[in-house]
């Protein structure tokens, strides 16, 4: 019982700004679509833990991405830095890393 609360007390701030970071970086993307006028071309959908959905028309995937994965990797200044995956498939089923990601 005592392990299990400490696990708690010690994870429960690295999970709350592992949220209040993706809030930031959901605002910040939604800022950089509306500024661009990209809203015909890519919507945000949903966020699902640490991740974003959006959907992309197939000739702005990759301009997205490379934009997606800036601005979330740099939403707020860190020692350590944050590492963005980017993947993308016609469903879920076929979501798989852009040819960028398989190099890396």
């Amino acid at each position: 019982l005592a392990g299990a609360a400490e696990r708690m007390a010690i994870n429960h701030p690295i999970q709350g700004t592992g949220a209040d970071l993706m809030k930031l970086a959901m605002l910040a993307v939604d800022r950089h679509l509306r500024s661009k006028g990209l809203g015909d071309r890519v919507r945000m959908l949903l966020q699902v833990h640490d991740e974003l959905v959006l959907e992309v028309r197939a000739d702005a995937v990759a301009d997205t991405a490379r934009t997606v994965r800036r601005i979330m990797e740099h939403v707020h200044p860190l020692d350590v830095p944050i590492v963005v995956d980017v993947k993308a498939g016609d469903n879920w089923s076929q979501i798989e890393p852009l040819e960028d990601e398989k190099t890396s």
